[in-house]
């Protein structure tokens, strides 16, 4: 359990608290959890240690939650103090074949957190008790993990193909088990009157997850999702998912996130994942391009928005120059007609003259 900022709490109670605790229960409740510690007995007889260091931050925490929730951290507390004493005083180190080391007590009954009171530490290592994982034994195995925030959002994550690949993805919890099983889970969710449609969990599919702590991992996408180079086939801009995790391949799943893919290039999305097409920009088969970008095979096409933001349009010096080369055409066919008639009527005439001429000699 995580150690409050006392700062936070309310400071309005007195003894006894509301729940009826004594300033003498909270102090023999703190000082018997330093005494039941394995490793007090060692702390009491090395000169300097006192093992009751922390147990007035112990009963003021009780006062301010009126709980014994915190009573583990005056353990910490001692454990901490004790070691750094220890260490300062090398003529405790004992003789490790020619070496000299610190005393073996600090490697044998120092565990993280006490384990939890979940477990027994065994040569500085946890040994959990069934049904509990972890360095420290916190993870309940019996339980699916909770998310707490994505990509540092609480609420709905956002990610930016233009600033990441978007393919890994960090998430903050607890309870996260690094085992083969450990899996994401997604689907691709639409929009519907300001409201995201969930689809089936049956429809989810399962993506690989990378194990940090139990406290964070990295979900595993593909690139797929949304894609930013234009390519032959549609792509796509913005993909909103619900995304799950789970320790055992998807059999309890953790509650859902909301994280929604985007392009900035052309999409401008807000907190709630609902996405607008950015004004002087165009969204084509599924790629973002600026105002004036060209058609990546042809150069006679361009984003225009004013024209179409959805489709290629001919870009204005070509529409310009087809006109003027359809004029010249158009121009020169009427010239080579004038020609051509000219020189026909001119040979009838010059046909009918000969004609006269002739019958004149007759």
């Amino acid at each position: 359990m995580q150690m409050r900022d006392r700062r936070s709490l309310s400071d309005a109670h007195t003894w006894p608290t509301p729940g009826g605790i004594t300033q003498e229960m909270a102090t023999n409740q703190c000082q018997t959890t330093v005494l039941n510690a394995p490793i007090t007995e060692y702390c009491q007889a090395i000169p300097g240690v006192d093992v009751f260091i922390g147990v007035d931050g112990c009963v003021e925490d009780v006062r301010l939650t009126d709980s014994y929730d915190l009573v583990s951290l005056v353990v910490s507390e001692m454990e901490a103090h004790c070691e750094a004493v220890t260490l300062r005083n090398v003529s405790l180190y004992n003789n490790d074949n020619g070496s000299y080391v610190p005393p073996s007590f600090l490697r044998e009954y120092i565990c993280p957190q006490q384990c939890s009171n979940r477990g027994e530490c065994v040569q500085g290592v946890c040994q959990c008790e069934q049904g509990f994982g972890g360095a420290d034994c916190s993870v309940d195995l019996t339980r699916p993990p909770s998310v707490w925030t994505v990509e540092g959002t609480e609420g709905h994550a956002l990610c930016d193909i233009r600033e990441t690949t978007c393919q890994s993805i960090s998430v903050v919890g607890e309870n996260f088990r690094n085992c083969e099983r450990l899996k994401c889970h997604y689907e691709v969710v639409e929009e519907m009157d300001n409201a995201w449609l969930l689809e089936d969990q049956s429809n989810l599919t399962p993506v690989d997850a990378f194990f940090m702590s139990y406290r964070e991992i990295y979900c595993l996408f593909p690139e797929t999702i949304a894609e930013r180079n234009p390519g032959n086939m549609e792509g796509v801009s913005k993909a909103t998912m619900r995304v799950h995790v789970s320790n055992d391949g998807g059999e309890t799943l953790s509650e859902g996130f909301v994280l929604t893919i985007h392009d900035s290039r052309c999409q401008h999305c807000d907190i709630n994942g609902y996405c607008q097409l950015k004004e002087n920009t165009c969204e084509i088969n599924g790629y973002c391009h600026l105002s004036g970008d060209y058609h990546p095979n042809d150069s006679l096409l361009q984003c225009l928005p004013y024209k179409d933001k959805y489709n290629w349009s001919m870009r204005d010096e070509a529409s310009s120059s087809t006109g003027m080369t359809v004029g010249l055409t158009i121009g020169c066919v009427i010239i080579v007609a004038i020609v051509a008639g000219t020189v026909i009527a001119f040979w009838f005439h010059k046909k009918s003259t000969s004609k006269i001429a002739n019958l004149d000699k007759d």
